[in-house]
């Protein structure tokens, strides 16, 4: 992730129509003249792609983009030991959470809460997923409070976000397109050895010892190579 100057590039409307835009003094990205040195401006203004030009709100960019860029450099700062996975088992889905010092770093979904969040594996309409709950409630009497009481509940946690009247969870499942590098395994392994899940349910929680067929022969052995956990080297 990163953050870069505004560019206007060939063919583009910027290009070829810059004053319905608003846009003045076009000239080739500055790097070109170091590149094609000797050679004059006519024939790098025929061959550049990039241009960089002038235009109403330029000097307003670094005030608006100033938080942008702060938020950028932490998460580079930070996101080689941040991660949020999932580990879908029979009976739940225990959601680890290592983005954020103050989040749960587990947290145990079941029944409906399970249901609606998995529902959310893609981005998905808050309509869709109250026909789902009352589907899962098996009634048409639910209130629509109840279904929105769930909903709350996993935003208020973090697990999901909401553009407008959709949702989308945000965990990686854990599995074979995705394991967590060796710093997160290792705050994994303190983690779990020392923190117990807590449900958001009032369905039954789940056992830590529920998680000994996902990790290997003992929960918190994440680096068995009869693990899930185990990455190469990665």
């Amino acid at each position: 992730m990163s953050m870069a100057n505004i560019r206007f590039d060939r063919f583009s409307p910027y290009l070829t129509h810059p004053e319905a835009y608003g846009i003045t003094n076009l000239k080739p990205y500055p790097s070109y003249a170091l590149i094609y040195r000797g050679i004059r401006s006519e024939i790098i203004d025929d061959i550049a792609y990039y241009f960089v030009g002038d235009y109403g709100i330029k000097s307003q960019i670094d005030s608006y983009t100033e938080a942008l860029g702060k938020a950028i450099d932490e998460w580079k700062s930070q996101h080689c030991d941040c991660a949020m996975f999932s580990i879908d088992l029979d009976s739940a889905t225990l959601i680890c959470d290592f983005r954020n010092p103050k989040n749960e770093l587990f947290v145990v979904l079941n029944g409906v809460y399970k249901t609606i969040y998995f529902a959310c594996n893609q981005i998905v309409a808050e309509l869709t997923l109250f026909g789902l709950f009352q589907s899962f409630k098996g009634s048409d009497s639910y209130l629509e409070g109840d279904f929105q009481t769930v909903i709350e509940e996993l935003l208020k946690r973090n697990l999901i976000i909401r553009e407008g009247n959709t949702l989308l969870n945000l965990a990686v499942p854990l599995g074979c397109e995705y394991s967590p590098n060796h710093i997160v395994l290792q705050r994994f392994q303190k983690a779990l050895d020392q923190i117990s899940p807590s449900g958001i349910s009032n369905e039954e929680s789940l056992d830590l010892n529920d998680i000994a067929d996902v990790l290997g022969p003992k929960p918190g052995m994440v680096t068995n190579k009869d693990s899930i956990f185990h990455n190469e080297g990665r």
